[in-house]
């Protein structure tokens, strides 16, 4: 029994009529009619007296006003108590990347849990910056040793698996690989990609080998900076640079000098397998229900 239309109910009754009830709530009268009739097959007895010369409430339908009006006033107290509960709670502190995933969102969202936007100093990775208690959520690449696994158990940081995101390159407008319409792995042969980040630097490399290849004689430039901010102003001159696409598309967003590129071959970029990594002792905690969602909405909008 949907709350939306007990209260399309009470509007018909406060109206008297369906023509009336019909345009305070924006319906037309069949969408009205079709979900008085829905209501009524669901309590399995007549609401409205359709053989009345005007509008009227059958012996049953007078009944259920009551109970009606006291199912709306039940849902409108509950949505305002569960929204000053979720107001009082400490929000959830997301990695920027898992921020940008709209159904990621809904999640929280649905769940009634806060989330604030964390970006990282980039030369840490997930793990650190909730090792160190300053994000709760976030995702990171590469392979658990034995010696991270000890470490995220003593810190209380668990791991759920997810797939790889959609991956792209990014080069000056300038670059031949700008002017390519179909571009191809053979199209990057040789190139020389911008890592921007010395701790983050062979994870990189390893990613970038991985996701295209070890035959094309791909060569690294190491620049490290400072931020995000100066890595999104950064001259690349003839050099490559590559990353998840949606925080690469936010990067470059304001360059007009700059080309994204998301295929090779006509094959999106997808890079290896990811992991999500969280505190297991958030108050209030990242339930295993709720783990489950955002990985899923992860793993679908990916």
């Amino acid at each position: 029994m949907k709350i939306e239309v007990i209260d399309e109910f009470l509007a018909l009754v406060r109206n008297k009529g369906f023509n009336r009830a019909a345009k305070e709530l924006y319906l037309s009268q069949s969408t009205l009619s079709a979900h008085i009739a829905s209501l009524e097959k669901e309590l399995e007895a007549p609401l409205i007296d359709r053989s009345a010369d005007s509008f009227a409430l059958t012996e049953a339908g007078k009944a259920f006003v009551t109970y009606a009006q006291n199912l709306s006033t039940l849902a409108i107290e509950a949505q305002k108590t569960v929204r000053a509960v979720s107001r009082q709670c400490s929000p959830v502190r997301i990695a920027s990347r898992l921020y940008a995933f709209p159904a990621v969102l809904r999640v929280f969202k649905e769940a009634g849990v806060p989330v604030v936007p964390i970006e990282r100093n980039i030369d840490q990775t997930s793990l650190d910056a909730i090792i160190a208690r300053e994000m709760d959520m976030g995702c990171m690449l590469g392979v658990l040793d034995d010696a991270l696994l000890k470490r995220a158990e003593q810190s209380f940081v668990s791991f759920a698996p997810l797939k790889g995101t959609h991956w792209a390159l990014a080069c000056s407008t300038d670059h031949p690989l700008a002017s390519v319409n179909t571009p191809t792995r053979d199209d990057i042969r040789g190139a020389t990609f911008l890592l921007g980040s010395l701790a983050w630097s062979n994870l990189e490399k390893h990613v970038l080998l991985t996701m295209l290849g070890n035959d094309l004689d791909l060569r690294f430039a190491l620049q490290p900076m400072e931020n995000e901010t100066e890595l999104a102003f950064a001259d690349l001159g003839d050099m490559l640079v590559s990353c998840d696409e949606n925080a690469l598309r936010k990067r470059y967003a304001n360059r007009s000098d700059i080309v994204v590129i998301n295929k090779l071959d006509g094959k999106p970029l997808i890079e290896p397998p990811a992991l999500l990594t969280y505190r297991n002792d958030k108050n209030p905690p990242l339930t295993e229900e709720l783990i489950q969602a955002v990985t899923a909405a992860y793993n679908e909008s990916a």
